[in-house]
């Protein structure tokens, strides 16, 4: 029995604690590519920025704690047009010279969520100005959750359409909160 409360013990705390590494790694990616230096992790802004995503999980809702600089988002899908899917993919080539392809697996899914995450916060101009600060450390956190594959597709009293607006896509809940100090 001690055995399984210490391993119960270790996972929690690994959860608490740890920072998600490509997620640090495209903002301090974003940061170089706006003239920016990188910023180091910090244990601190990370727990409150864990803090404050679970509240933002539980209450299915986008708020800030407003204890030290933040910036937050949440979103329901990757991009569901060819508007945004093409304003997606111009950001992420300037950006990050990545050019966004339709995700087959979750793995990708959840990659180009973090980075839609930038996205998003890049749209912002009251959020870029704080990513972009003269900040030295950043904690951060973000869950993302329900991935579902939807086609433009519409089923209607058993006949099938066609949605030209909307591109096949991914909806999938996430909620993002950057802390920097």
């Amino acid at each position: 029995m001690k055995k399984i409360i210490i391993i119960i013990f270790l996972s929690t705390s690994t959860n608490l604690f740890a920072q998600d590494v490509d997620m640090v790694d495209f903002v301090n990616r974003y940061r170089i590519a706006n003239g920016k230096d990188v910023l180091n992790t910090s244990k601190e802004l990370t727990k409150i920025a864990i803090a404050q995503t679970k509240v933002n999980v539980n209450q299915d809702s986008l708020t800030h704690s407003h204890l030290i600089n933040e910036i937050a988002t949440m979103g329901h899908s990757l991009p569901t047009t060819a508007v945004s899917k093409d304003n997606f993919t111009k950001f992420l080539i300037n950006t990050f010279k990545i050019k966004y392809v339709e995700p087959k697996t979750e793995f990708e899914v959840v990659k180009y969520t973090k980075l839609y995450a930038m996205y998003l916060f890049d749209k912002s101009p009251v959020h870029k100005k704080i990513l972009l600060g003269d900040y030295n450390t950043i904690g951060l956190d973000i869950v993302i959750k329900d991935i579902k594959h939807k086609t433009n597709v519409i089923i209607i009293g058993g006949k099938i359409f066609e949605y030209n607006k909307m591109i096949n896509h991914y909806e999938v809940k996430f909620y993002s909160v950057i802390t920097l100090k």
